[in-house]
């Protein structure tokens, strides 16, 4: 596969090819094959493929995040059509584009992108011309081959295209077969664009997961669909013969912003490593001998232009005389969008938080000079859906802030000849947020109410599904602040009905028991912990009301102390170790589909 001027390590086994069929369409062509056969047979792959981003990169990330989750894994993303969007006045603010080009926004899996309707930015040629397509980790930006060409000589099995209308609709065309011995299927679909939301009318469908199994020369041909039609490329073949060249064809798309000259020429003039390509015009000084990067003009702000750090004209960003500042705790200041771990304070790192210090302070004399204590990063996290090791086969829902999987190991048996789960799949569930922050008190307000209100829609849901199924709910969180830093999560367990009264006496037993009290106004305590100011223990009764312990430095409590209540409750003393409860995969994933069907009528992302 070509990505920009270099060639992506042909291990990965993929002919693509995009071109501009017309202004605001982009074509995909993809055909996977595999040199080496597995075990006697040739290895499927997976892949999905998204219309236009149109700017919305973190956001598209996060969701191909969550649904190669729930049906990856995916071998690669195909991202069609506007993945930039329109053009800021100004190329030097810090957006998406720039986070991502800097490697601050991550792709979940290998992504190839390319130019839609929109010009690139100015930002995304200049990494275009010094890498070769590389533009960070995992995203590649494709040039150019004619596409009448390609799609004669591959034949591929599935053509994609984006920003097809406007605003960009769905539509999968019939397939159509081509000629030779193999009777090769194609089918054709146009996504519809993932960011801008539709001013009227539905969101058009802008993914499309599919698998690909190659052709070996013993496969036999594909029975030829009922609704099969004419191929529409066989008869521009021969219309074509006396097209331009390749050469002649090939200039200039990934400059799509600069006016092409009148006569083109017959070789695409590359130009030298690190220079502008022929074309290329500096957008401030429109000097050709520069990139907009080494502009002298580019010291020199815009007119309104403001400093999005102190607020204040006069200077960019990147030559703030607060970029340097001291955070809350003496430190350095974090830069925007970094949150500490152990306190979710975005003006501190984790090595100056006064939290994750206290906590180390008692063990200091036996840690030696080991440094600061050692942050769980989101692919080693049990709660993250980045950990390779997370049990995906429990997850039951996938939402756009949370996600619900079966607690491993849960209480409730269901496997049991001695006990009859009432609830389907047992209904032992935890609801995680996506994003990691290590409690609920600990996300910015800025962006914790969807992540709130859909985690209260879940709690809603699962007390209508216990209900259903003759049993009431009790949802507990652990809120603590740890030096590591844990990720946020509720967990949620159906009780018989014949308990519920019994529910808030138990937790006032076994917490008197262990020097565990609970706070007379819940609300207000809970208020005290916001911004990572405190750690706490939460408990939502069957009847609505709140339970609240706030932890208290250097008194030990227990994560596992809702668990040690509610198998008291139940009277399931061998329940308490999660451990001791494992189950076979076979046995989670049949518990998992068990709760899945019965759970979808009250499933809210659905």
């Amino acid at each position: 596969m070509r990505a920009g001027n270099s060639m992506v390590p042909a291990a990965l086994g993929y002919v693509m090819t995009e071109e501009r069929i017309e202004r605001g369409t982009i074509a995909v062509l993809v055909q996977r094959y595999s040199a080496r056969p597995f075990d006697g047979k040739f290895q499927r792959f997976c892949e999905d493929v998204i219309g236009s981003a149109v700017g919305s990169i973190r956001e598209l990330f996060a969701k191909v995040k969550a649904i190669d989750a729930k049906h990856g894994k995916f071998d690669l993303l195909l991202c069609a059509g506007d993945f930039f969007g329109p053009l800021t006045e100004d190329d030097s603010v810090d957006d998406e584009v720039s986070q991502l080009l800097e490697g601050r926004i991550e792709a979940p899996i290998e992504s190839y992108i390319m130019q839609g309707d929109q010009p690139l930015p100015g930002k995304v040629i200049e990494k275009f011309a010094k890498t070769g397509g590389e533009l960070c980790k995992n995203v590649f930006l494709m040039s150019i081959l004619p596409l009448d060409d390609v799609v004669a000589k591959i034949k591929p099995r599935y053509h994609f295209a984006a920003a097809g209308g406007r605003p960009p609709k769905f539509w999968e065309r019939e397939p159509f077969v081509w000629d030779g011995e193999d009777a090769r299927i194609s089918r054709f679909i146009s996504l519809g664009a993932f960011g801008n939301e539709p001013a009227t009318g539905k969101k058009q469908r802008w993914f499309y997961a599919f698998s690909i199994a190659p052709i070996s020369a013993t496969t036999a041909p594909a029975p030829k669909p009922a609704n099969a039609t004419k191929n529409p490329f066989m008869a521009g073949i021969a219309r074509n013969a006396s097209k331009r060249s390749l050469e002649e064809a090939a200039e200039n798309f990934i400059w799509g912003a600069i006016k092409q000259p009148t006569k083109r020429s017959k070789v695409v003039p590359q130009g030298e490593p690190g220079k502008p390509p022929p074309g290329y015009k500096c957008r401030r000084c429109e000097s050709t001998e520069h990139f907009i990067s080494d502009c002298p003009e580019r010291q020199k702000p815009p007119e309104n232009y403001v400093c999005k750090i102190c607020g204040t004209p006069g200077h960019f960003v990147r030559d703030c005389p607060t970029r340097d500042a001291v955070g809350d705790t003496g430190g350095k200041k974090p830069k925007p969008g970094y949150v500490c771990r152990a306190c979710g304070s975005e003006n501190h790192y984790l090595e100056d938080c006064l939290v994750a210090n206290q906590q180390r302070g008692s063990q200091s004399e036996h840690r030696g000079r080991r440094g600061p204590p050692k942050e769980i990063s989101t692919d080693e996290c049990w709660f993250c859906l980045s950990n390779p090791n997370l049990a995906k086969h429990l997850i039951v829902s996938i939402g756009s802030e949370c996600y619900v999987t079966l607690a491993k190991g849960q209480i409730i048996p269901t496997h049991s000849e001695d006990y009859t789960a009432q609830v389907p799949g047992g209904g032992h569930i935890l609801i995680v947020p996506i994003t990691h922050y290590p409690t609920f008190s600990t996300i910015p307000s800025d962006i914790a109410q969807p992540i709130l209100d859909e985690t209260e829609s879940y709690k809603t849901a699962l007390r209508s599904f216990f209900a259903k199924h003759g049993a009431a709910t009790v949802l507990y969180e652990v809120g603590r602040l740890s030096a590591k830093g844990g990720h946020a999560h509720v967990q949620a367990v159906p009780v018989p009905l014949k308990l519920k009264d019994k529910v808030e006496e138990t937790f006032l037993k076994e917490g008197n028991q262990m020097g565990i009290d609970f706070e007379s106004n819940p609300d207000a305590a809970l208020e005290s912990c916001q911004g990572g100011r405190g750690s706490y223990f939460r408990v939502d009764l069957p009847d609505g009301r709140k339970m609240v312990h706030l932890m208290k430095d250097h008194v030990p409590f227990s994560i596992q102390f809702g668990r040690q209540v509610l198998v008291s409750l139940l009277d399931m003393p061998d329940r308490f170790d999660w451990k001791a409860c494992l189950l076979s995969e076979d046995d989670d994933r049949a518990d998992a589909q068990a709760f899945k069907a019965a759970f979808s009528p009250f499933d809210p992302s659905l």
